[in-house]
């Protein structure tokens, strides 16, 4: 004995706890997309078809030094470039969000 191998470590127990929250969150969010949309569907459908997009967004600007470098892989929209010559004063930005608009309402 005292070698440590009774019962689950904590690393073990974090992988019980996250696979239980990711079961219920999974299982709740099918219920209330069912109870509010009368349909059975992943929950947040449109984030999780682009995570692995935002990822790569993520290393790809940790890795060059938190600057931008280009657009997003994601598809998030972008803002317009207010800065210029042409400005003087009292101009505003506009968004511009890629995708339909009204996507989920039905």
């Amino acid at each position: 004995g005292g070698s440590g191998s009774d019962g689950l470590s904590g690393g073990w127990i974090f992988i019980i706890i996250l696979v239980c929250l990711a079961f219920v969150y999974i299982v709740g969010g099918m219920g209330y997309n069912y109870y509010t949309k009368r349909r059975l569907e992943f929950p947040n459908v449109e984030l999780w078809a682009t995570f692995a997009d935002l990822v790569r967004d993520g290393f790809l600007f940790v890795g060059h030094g938190f600057k931008k470098q280009g657009g997003s892989l994601a598809g998030a929209g972008s803002y317009d470039d207010i800065a210029g010559p042409s400005n003087t004063g009292g101009a505003k930005a506009s968004y511009t969000a890629s995708g339909t608009a009204g996507a989920g309402d039905e």
